[in-house]
């Protein structure tokens, strides 16, 4: 067979594909096959043991290879941090979690993905030894950020340079990885012996299981698993986690533990815990498929009424996660459930603000209703008034009539969303500290200056460009807003240099 072609191979276990794989002619392995499942790891499962292992060997040969794409190979492999510093941190990257205000695009996951394809390519042409090979097993298990990657990596990757051997059970996959690999690799074919029985110890064959993460799909370790008393199953998956703990690798927190946690002696309360770990995390890097995912977890193994505040918690990372995936109707009806189950005014306060974003913002054209959005903000800012004092009533006001001000722009009303916007930045400065809710400050003067912008007053729009980009250098959509504003005002020259510095700063 062709080393030269992409390879697919498709069949009902895990044994009968490694025999497949077993039996191909493959340049050198880059690193040993690599198990997408994603109860390993989570997001990034595969990406990110390759990553483990391929950036020591590239810090040695080419470290300017690995600065160049920091931001991914980071975000797709945190345990990195240890060896390669982070240089192009942001306000967002590095808010604390009550001061966190904004969110990534839902196509963050698919520019990581373009720059660690890149990475691994110069990487490999670097080692100047002719192609290698990648073997990546139990993909049909793969979360979604590591079916994207494989998807793209199927299309851009050279299999003359690196060759992929991608590993599925028969099932259905995601439209996207089913099309990449229709398309781009050859399906591999030939017979392969029947699985051999396992035999052994139920207790053991139990352990070894759990050891897999639930991932060996040899049914007679499930069987032994499941022959186990509850107590018993829960005790196997307490050690497991106990020992994945001690191992201090921040993506097992996305994935085992968590997955153990929950199966464990105490599902509502280190389950939970575990769950909100990596819901939290995920929120925050823009991994959203896996926030929905946890929440729904999360939500499942409390008590709704005796454990408030984590409901609300999976409830509302579950909603913004829903928005930003396209997915409007779902977090609306999320939001309908929570004024339904609480009076908590706070809580009826976000449910107000991120409805009205949904309508004004997140709903399909033909659904969206301006007008209903700017009652939901009002009402946003009457709850902001009534429940909090002090510096928080200050923040939550201000950051209602920032949503309003988004409503008025889409009502076309520009000069109250001025107001609205340079009120709410002079409040700001004036009551809270220089080193408070940094980031929502900056939030709050990139979008004055886009309002500015629209009304043609350009230069007080590039001052406010100036003055973010002063406190948040490293943030890409800045230098690219900026760029746009200075090829209108004839300024192309300049407006080049910035479009270099957004595609330096982020993943392409």
């Amino acid at each position: 067979m062709s080393e030269s072609r992409h390879q697919w191979i498709a069949a009902p276990t895990q044994a009968q594909r490694a025999e497949l794989a077993d039996g191909l002619r493959l340049p050198p392995p880059l690193t040993p096959a690599v198990s997408a499942h994603r109860n390993h790891r989570g997001p990034y499962t595969a990406v990110g043991t390759v990553l483990r292992a391929v950036v020591p060997v590239a810090l040695e040969r080419d470290p300017d290879l690995v600065s160049r794409h920091d931001v991914e190979l980071l975000s797709v492999a945190p345990e990195l941090r240890t060896l390669a510093p982070a240089t192009k941190e942001t306000l967002t990257s590095l808010a604390v979690p009550e001061e966190r205000t904004r969110f990534y695009s839902r196509l963050r996951t698919l520019r990581l993905t373009h720059g660690v394809i890149e990475f691994l390519r110069d990487h490999v042409v670097g080692l100047d030894d002719g192609p290698r090979s990648l073997v990546l097993v139990d993909v049909s298990d793969a979360d979604p950020t590591d079916a994207e990657f494989i998807a793209v990596a199927l299309r851009r990757l050279d299999p003359a340079v690196l060759t992929l051997v991608v590993c599925t059970d028969t099932g259905e996959l995601p439209e996207l990885l089913a099309d990449a690999l229709k398309t781009h690799a050859v399906p591999v074919t030939g017979a392969t012996g029947e699985q051999q029985t396992v035999v052994g110890d139920p207790v053991e064959l139990a352990t070894s299981y759990v050891g897999s993460d639930g991932t060996d799909d040899r049914p007679e370790l499930l069987a032994a698993y499941q022959g186990l008393a509850a107590d018993s199953r829960a005790r196997l998956h307490d050690a497991r986690a106990d020992a994945l703990v001690a191992l201090g690798e921040m993506s097992l927190d996305l994935g085992a533990i968590p997955w153990h946690r929950e199966r464990g002696s105490d599902p509502a309360g280190a389950g939970a815990a575990a769950l909100r770990v990596a819901l939290d995390y995920c929120i925050d890097i823009g991994y959203y498929d896996a926030t929905v995912d946890f929440g729904v977890r999360g939500r499942a193994v409390i008590d709704w009424s005796a454990q408030f505040e984590l409901w609300w918690i999976f409830t509302t990372k579950m909603t913004t996660s829903l928005a930003a995936l396209g997915r409007p109707e779902e977090a609306e009806d999320l939001y309908i459930e929570v004024l339904n189950f609480t009076d908590e005014p706070a809580a009826h306060m976000q449910a107000a603000y991120a409805t009205g974003m949904l309508y004004t913002r997140h709903h399909e054209p033909d659904h969206r209703d301006h007008r209903r959005a700017k009652g939901l903000l009002h009402q946003a800012i009457a709850f902001a008034g009534l429940v909090f004092q002090g510096k928080e009533r200050l923040f939550h006001t201000v950051f209602n009539r920032n949503g309003l001000a988004l409503v008025e722009t889409h009502l076309g009303n520009l000069p109250e969303a001025l107001r609205l916007v340079t009120d709410g930045l002079a409040l700001l400065d004036r009551e809270l500290e220089p080193d408070e809710h940094r980031l929502h400050r900056s939030v709050l003067r990139y979008n004055r200056a886009q309002v500015l912008a629209g009304l043609g007053r350009l230069d007080e729009a590039l001052a406010d460009y100036d003055a973010v980009i002063a406190v948040d250098l490293n943030y890409p959509e800045y230098h690219f807003d900026r760029a746009n504003l200075l090829h209108r005002l004839d300024r192309d020259d300049e407006a080049l240099v910035e479009y270099d510095t957004t595609i330096a700063l982020g993943p392409p």
